[in-house]
């Protein structure tokens, strides 16, 4: 009758034991899947902005052939519009630098505080036999944090370097165009 009592016991223990074990396979399977839609989603994010680069470097390059034309007919208002341009791509490559940053540690604080509460479910629910798991749990969130980070900043690298080509590309065409204007200029009051 005990052996039958402390069977009885081992077997809800074991019971127990197997469902927190299915539990956090599952906590840990939903992790995985949230971290894959978050890498897909920044991967989109990306994609995006590429496209979009292509299109901003297309339309600057008509605007730069518009620019050619005019400043052979007026020289003091190609130098504004040059300057006008220039800030303009300034302020708009330092605004998705900014939203690219805002949005990466947006994500990965929602990512750590996901992980935290699910560290925090598994602690209630298995105490000191889950620890291990909740340490690497915290630390893969921590290096998708790190990974995102490092992304955000090398997409904001990628558009600082871009600013500052079209800011030369600009300065190089204005001083060419100032030139052509003063040969212009020599060669008809030569005549």
């Amino acid at each position: 009758e005990v052996d039958d009592i402390i069977a009885g016991h081992v077997g809800k223990l074991a019971e127990g034991r197997d469902a927190l074990t299915r539990a956090l396979e599952d906590d840990l399977s939903k992790l995985a899947d949230t971290r894959k839609e978050v890498d897909r989603s920044l991967s989109g994010h990306i994609d995006q902005i590429a496209a979009r680069s292509t299109d901003i470097s297309d339309a600057i390059a008509a605007d730069v052939e518009k620019i050619e034309q005019a400043f052979s007919r007026q020289t003091g208002i190609i130098e504004e519009r040059a300057g006008t341009m220039e800030r303009a791509l300034s302020t708009g490559v330092d605004n998705v630098r900014s939203v690219l940053e805002k949005s990466a540690v947006f994500v990965a604080g929602a990512l750590r505080e996901k992980v935290m509460e699910v560290t925090s479910a598994l602690h209630e629910q298995a105490g000191a036999a889950f620890s291990d798991a909740d340490r690497k749990i915290a630390e893969r969130a921590e290096q998708t944090s790190a990974a995102l980070l490092a992304r955000a900043e090398d997409i904001a690298r990628t558009f600082e370097e871009a600013d500052r080509r079209l800011a030369e590309r600009a300065e190089d065409t204005s001083t060419a165009l100032i030139a052509r204007a003063e040969d212009t200029s020599s060669a008809i009051m030569a005549r």
